[in-house]
């Protein structure tokens, strides 16, 4: 292998494909929906001088395949459109490999295989970071992690392929259930909630070598579809940061997938009511935050900004049989609301609301409107127009409370 040579053409680097990992690849290319743009191209570079890591990037989702590294491979990870590996497992069908490389006149990629040849234009946009390809074999910072036999995964997939085709057939056309995982001496335990569905949930547990204890939930489908193409036995490592989660991973034996955690219900109407303030033109507040809650990469609140008033959304389950529903909230006033006379306040401005109520977060004090998220655009527009309109009666709230303080 030393005596190998970059192909002439090339811009120095030269990977010999064989067709089993192909296979492999395209098992894990398959199992995911990929996202707008980064699920165009899988990235390749080398872990070590022994490894070289396939990744693809999936929607709120990514997964890697590892295989042993050849000496002419690119020192840096290179991107390589999917259609692109689409193409190279018909060459590899007549002599059971394929060679890649960069053509160094055209730019072009190019695979090879005997006297058949294939070639491709490199994605349009190559700026940007690459995957931290290295990064991605271990736990990294994770603090609660089980170790379950592939007997477990392979159960949990199965049982999960058969609700969602109850659910949804082949494709789904919103999100699925989500998992929870709960990991604590040395038990291994999940569920699946299905009742959105007029199903049941789906749950079980399991013995397994854990570290440290927790919970959390997450979109799962891509994980458990993963884990059964790439890792048909064994053990796998199931891990995330206990203390502000904001991905699983499972990692195999040479294989892994890490998925992005998100609060459920935000993430399942999050385009919906960001386009619904856009339309009344709120921008996003990214600066805002009423909680302390940082759990999930989308979490479960949203604020928005128009002429120095910020709006914050939360949206709720209601159950199977109800409507799922949206609260919106302004700050209207902060005061010691223990003070007797305060509550009185709060209470009687209460009474003069229509369609609209006043909560109490610690100090802080908002004015609050609720309603069902079968709700279109127009009628969302109409729902924060009461929000605004009920928060204009509260005007001098902020000053006038605190006086009951003083006396």
């Amino acid at each position: 292998m030393g005596d190998r040579q970059p192909h002439p053409n090339s811009t120095g680097w030269t990977m010999d494909i064989p067709q089993s990992e192909l296979e492999r690849l395209m098992a894990m290319m398959f199992v995911c929906r990929p996202r707008t743009a980064h699920g165009q191209y899988v990235s390749v570079g080398r872990v070590d001088c022994t490894t070289r890591r396939w990744v693809f990037e999936a929607e709120h989702a990514r997964t890697w395949v590892d295989a042993p590294c050849d000496p002419l491979d690119p020192e840096e990870p290179v991107r390589l459109p999917r259609h692109f590996i689409d193409s190279l497992m018909p060459l590899a069908d007549s002599l059971g490999s394929v060679l890649i490389y960069r053509d160094r006149t055209t730019g072009q990629f190019v695979g090879v295989s005997g006297n058949d040849m294939v070639a491709c234009d490199p994605w349009d946009d190559e700026s940007g970071e690459f995957d931290d390809i290295e990064s991605m074999g271990g736990p990294s910072d994770s603090t609660v992690s089980a170790v379950v036999s592939m007997e477990t995964v392979r159960r949990i997939s199965s049982e999960y392929g058969t609700y969602f085709e109850m659910a949804f057939g082949r494709t789904a056309s919103v999100p699925p259930a989500f998992t929870g995982i709960t990991v604590a001496d040395g038990r291994f335990s999940w569920i699946s909630d299905w009742s959105r569905w007029h199903l049941p949930k789906q749950s079980g547990a399991a013995e397994a070598e854990t570290t440290g204890a927790g919970s959390v939930g997450f979109l799962a489908d891509v994980m458990w579809r993963t884990a059964v193409a790439l890792g048909p036995a064994g053990t796998a490592t199931i891990s995330w940061n206990g203390e502000c989660p904001t991905a699983v991973r499972m990692i195999g034996d040479d294989w892994g997938v890490e998925c992005e955690v998100h609060h459920e219900m935000m993430f399942r109407y999050r385009s919906f009511i960001d386009s619904a303030f856009s339309l009344i033109d709120y921008k996003p507040d990214l600066e805002t935050e009423f909680d302390v809650d940082t759990v999930g990469v989308i979490g479960p609140r949203m604020h928005f900004e128009k002429d120095g008033r910020t709006v914050t959304a939360s949206v709720f389950d209601a159950g199977p049989s109800c409507d799922d529903y949206v609260r919106i909230v302004t700050r209207v006033a902060t005061a010691d609301v223990d003070i007797p006379a305060v509550r009185a306040e709060i209470d009687r401005v209460n009474e003069s609301l229509v369609g609209a109520k006043l909560l109490v977060i610690g100090k802080e004090i908002f004015v609050a409107v609720e309603f069902s998220l079968r709700a279109d655009h127009e009628m969302f527009g109409r729902e924060v127009a009461l929000l605004e309109a009920s928060a204009a009666k509260c005007d001098g709230l902020e000053e006038f409370l605190p006086l009951f303080s003083q006396t």
